[in-house]
């Protein structure tokens, strides 16, 4: 039988009676702060989660945004570098060398704006069945397609006469620009614009020092070597002959510069930093030390001379209180040869009238002319001379050797002393 739920029932009385001792029980307020402050906190955490997430989340569509904005551009640009449009259109013309790869294609065409997008080009350049590149000289347009300038490297070229011209040890700027034109490089008068002054184009030219008591500033660092280049048509070099006065920029013009600036690089090339340093601790600049190696040059026929010849200079260098003057007959020449007897820089190149080096250097060196001051033998010579005919040199320690070896060289007794 089903037991009725009577409030008086003892079960039931004891079932409230448990209930209602709850709002009798002790209040403890610690433990209800503590719980507040963990639940606030957990909303706080719950509250930061959903910031971070949000933030991330428009952060991310942000870089997406960006990315694609980027890359479209990115296409468009490559879209119109590819197809020729939106470029301001100029011609150029550049040169291919032999053997060039699709890279170095793309990087001559950038330097000279043909392209905008060397990346495209080698992908538009590899897609294509041949990949065979003509050398020679190519005028091409900015505003041309991939294909239109593929299709003109491709085809035949304007080939250009080179020549390949050997600048010997010793010569002179203006010996070299002489050589230059007679070979069809480029006017003798256009080279010298780039040996006259400085170009501030190379590290070495910060250690030249200007001086208006130098002929040339650049004069000694014309490197000489064997060098390759083309050749202007011969209906050009006797037009700018004819006419010297009567143009402004011409393909001479561009070649001297071109001619000069590679004679330059070379010498920068050479001239290492070990080599500055050791010029340094000798006690020389660099302009001092290449005008000693141009003395040593002209004055020496051969390796072992330029040594030995070496040594008499820096003995008097180095003894500069008894011998201040060099008496060097080259510098004197240089000077009649190059500079004039009329113009008053003249007698500053003369070594018997100037203590020490000249104001600048009075050819352009060879490597060997170089090392040999730097090798030169411990020697106590102070005096040399040489027979003009079989070019022997006589090395000697006092000035009563030296007035013997004179007649020995074939030379009269009232021969200047060296």
């Amino acid at each position: 039988m089903r037991e009725s739920r009577d409030n008086n029932s003892p079960k039931w009385r004891q079932n409230t009676a448990v209930l209602g001792d709850i709002p009798n029980m002790p209040f403890d307020e610690n433990k209800f702060s503590d719980h507040r402050k963990k639940a606030r906190n957990i909303k706080q955490k719950q509250s930061q989660r959903t910031a971070v997430h949000i933030f991330g989340s428009v952060l991310l569509c942000a870089v997406i945004i960006c990315v694609s904005a980027l890359l479209g551009y990115t296409v468009v640009r490559g879209a119109l570098d590819l197809t020729g449009i939106a470029q301001n259109e100029f011609e150029a013309e550049v040169e291919i060398p032999k053997n060039a790869t699709v890279k170095q294609i793309a990087e001559i065409l950038t330097e000279n704006n043909i392209i905008g997008y060397p990346e495209f080009f080698i992908l538009y350049a590899n897609a294509q069945d041949s990949q065979i590149y003509n050398q020679g000289v190519f005028t091409l347009s900015s505003a041309m397609t991939y294909n239109a300038i593929i299709e003109k490297l491709q085809s035949t070229s304007t080939v250009r006469e080179t020549v390949s011209i050997r600048i010997q040890e010793g010569m002179t700027a203006s010996q070299i620009g002489r050589l230059l034109e007679q070979n069809r490089v480029c006017l003798a008068s256009d080279f010298g614009k780039y040996y006259k002054n400085k170009l501030n184009k190379f590290n070495f030219e910060k250690r030249v020092i200007y001086s208006n008591n130098k002929y040339y500033q650049l004069e000694g660092y014309l490197f000489p070597d064997t060098y390759e280049f083309y050749m202007l048509p011969e209906t050009d070099i006797q037009y700018a002959l004819e006419n010297k006065n009567h143009y402004s920029e011409t393909e001479s013009e561009k070649q001297a510069k071109i001619a000069a600036e590679t004679m330059y690089d070379n010498f920068n090339q050479k001239f290492t930093k070990e080599l500055y340093k050791t010029i340094n601790e000798m006690g020389f600049n660099l302009d001092e030390f290449i005008s000693l190696a141009s003395i040593v040059q002209k004055e020496a026929g051969t390796i072992e001379d330029m040594g030995l010849v070496a040594s008499v200079f820096l003995n008097r260098i180095n003894n500069s209180q008894n011998f201040p003057y060099l008496q060097s007959d080259v510098t004197g020449i240089y000077a009649d040869e190059n500079i004039g007897i009329n113009n008053k820089l003249n007698e500053l190149y003369d070594t018997y009238l100037n203590p020490g080096l000249p104001p600048g250097p009075i050819c352009n060196p060879g490597m060997d002319a170089m090392m040999a001051i730097i090798n030169a033998p411990q020697t106590d010579y102070l005096y040399f001379c040489a027979n003009e005919e079989t070019l022997e040199v006589f090395y000697a320690k006092t000035i009563t050797e030296h007035e013997q070896n004179l007649i020995l060289a074939g030379l009269t007794e009232e021969h200047e002393e060296q």
